[in-house]
């Protein structure tokens, strides 16, 4: 796969953790909505988000990623679009853009992760030395992300999917 908007391939099974980042202490927020009739589209709608997020001009950096997400001897792997801050102090919660064919649908969402996991206020972990300052800014963030990219690529692959579907 090939996301064009961030001249982006995804990275090579070698370069992928051999542990999920998706252990329920790494995972701070999270996204999720189902598209009818857009089953197959996975690759437009992270390729949108791409775009969408270069267009805002987004202060992230984007990669693409295979990661584990389950366990077991051979673990199911995903794609993700992997969107993380360019600011210093919280540019180690990435979030972690999917879509999943689930029958005729497209099941798409977000994942905030952490590198690290600790206890924190109203939801939001404090970890890793962060101040609150940077994770009022990294709740920011996330927000404009949904609002200036995935929102838009949502309604982009519905408005196709409902074509498509006639």
């Amino acid at each position: 796969m090939y996301v064009a908007a961030f001249n982006l391939r995804v990275r090579t099974h070698n370069q992928v953790s051999k542990m999920s980042i998706f252990h329920p202490d790494n995972v701070f927020d999270y996204f999720t909505e189902n598209i009818p009739h857009a089953s197959g589209d996975e690759e437009a709608y992270l390729s949108a988000i791409a775009r969408y997020a270069k267009e805002s001009g987004l202060p992230v950096t984007a990669d693409l990623a295979e990661e584990r997400v389950g366990g077991g001897i051979r673990p199911k792997r995903e794609l993700f679009l992997v969107l993380t801050p360019t600011e210093k102090r919280i540019r180690r919660y990435s979030s972690y853009h999917f879509g999943r064919p689930l029958g005729a649908t497209l099941n798409v969402g977000w994942y905030l992760v952490g590198k690290v996991s600790a206890g924190g206020l109203g939801g939001w972990a404090i970890a890793g030395g962060a101040m609150q300052g940077d994770i009022d800014g990294l709740e920011a963030l996330i927000h404009v992300v949904h609002e200036a990219a995935v929102i838009p690529a949502i309604r982009e692959i519905a408005g196709a999917a409902s074509v498509k579907s006639m």
